[in-house]
């Protein structure tokens, strides 16, 4: 039966295409996670995660308005070392011995990418998932590879199933759902684990249709568990004093219209203010657009956060959403929109953070043909 209903949701899926009816898209297995580099910390929002070897960056309590449970303040040394074995006998000692050197931790400024609205299908083939393995096949090949790539939104041509489908699984009384398995499977195989994603208004959905972001949540935290590329629906990463913050701007969506305008609940902006007042020079992302402020009323919330920067720290966001090439500068931070890879195959935000000389510096910004 899963057979046939899977082959009906990629129909569907198809028909519904990246916008999809109601979004604003073209108008504005379980594996192991892989090592990552060296970090300072990873702050997780409403869930947490836990690291697989010493080298991952710690997980510390969040300061979000939910419940989730926090690990303690120490940090992780241990190592996963897998299904337990049976005891090394004798016959070992002549084992040849790994001597590997070790790779030392990267130094000096953060190398990253951004791109968006991937949309991919649980298809390998698919030519939206073809492009985003291209992309990090670029990037890893790079002169100076990357630490770090962030996916802003519109991961998924959206969850090509039913809700009920989803919470089965989520009861322990079905089967996984193809499209998360298959990003999972992307997250942990590309750039060493380096991937970092951001929910977008395509990501809880079910074949077009928003019932609500409780389902879509629980299957992605659950599809992503153990895993640092999706720790919570908001979270904050620290890299050599860079700071990287991700947020959900669908968190107050209701119906299908108002999940394709940007909406953060007043928890999450409040934890927005705690992780921009170091004065650490810091990246914010998000799905949604929004463009430059010109309302003579005071600013939304999440702008009003980013222009509270009473040390003057550098601050550059990321969005996406509606497949464009933008930029705006508004009260000393500035804006991104990067356009949809599904679309693009080059569609690609390059971005250095220099955290010692308090710096953010999109390099191929000369190169990108920006709406005016």
């Amino acid at each position: 039966m899963r057979t046939s209903v899977f082959a009906l949701f990629l129909v569907v899926g198809v028909a519904c295409g990246g916008g999809g009816a109601g979004s604003q898209g073209d108008a504005l297995p379980d594996t192991r996670p892989l090592d990552v580099p060296e970090t300072d910390a990873l702050d997780l929002g409403p869930e947490t995660a836990t690291t697989d070897d010493g080298t991952q960056p710690d997980f510390v309590a969040d300061s979000s308005p939910r419940d989730a449970p926090a690990p303690g303040d120490d940090a992780v040394d241990t190592v996963d070392l897998g299904p337990e074995t049976a005891p090394l006998d004798d016959t070992t000692a002549d084992l040849p011995i790994d001597t590997t050197p070790d790779v030392p931790p990267p130094t000096g400024p953060v190398n990253f990418a951004v791109v968006s609205d991937t949309h991919l299908s649980a298809d390998p083939e698919d030519p939206a998932n073809r492009n985003f393995t291209r992309a990090a096949g670029l990037l890893a090949a790079g002169d100076v590879p990357i630490e770090r790539l962030f996916v802003t939104g519109d991961i998924t041509t959206d969850l090509l199933t039913v809700q009920d489908y989803a919470q089965a699984w989520l009861d322990g009384e079905g089967d996984s759902i193809p499209v998360l398995d298959e990003m999972r499977r992307l997250a942990d195989t590309l750039l060493a684990g380096a991937i970092r994603l951001v929910l977008g208004n395509h990501d809880n959905r079910f074949i077009d249709q928003f019932q609500g972001n409780e389902v879509p949540l629980a299957a992605w935290l659950r599809a992503f568990e153990g895993s640092s590329s999706f720790p919570a629906p908001w979270y904050v990463e620290d890299i050599r004093g860079c700071r990287f913050v991700v947020l959900w701007s669908c968190e107050m969506a209701t119906d299908h219209a108002n999940n394709d305008t940007p909406t953060f609940g007043d928890g999450q902006i409040a934890w927005l203010r705690e992780q921009l007042a170091d004065g650490l020079p810091t990246v914010v992302f998000w799905h949604h657009w929004i463009g430059p402020w010109t309302d003579p009323e005071p600013p939304p919330p999440l702008l009003a956060a980013l222009e509270d920067n009473p040390t003057g720290a550098a601050r550059v966001t990321f969005s996406g959403h509606s497949h464009d090439w933008r930029r705006h500068e508004w009260q000393g931070t500035r804006f991104y929109q990067t356009a949809a890879l599904r679309d693009e195959p080059d569609a690609i935000h390059q971005v250095i953070c220099d955290g010692e000389a308090g710096t953010i510096v999109v390099t191929d910004e000369d190169g990108i043909p920006y709406l005016p």
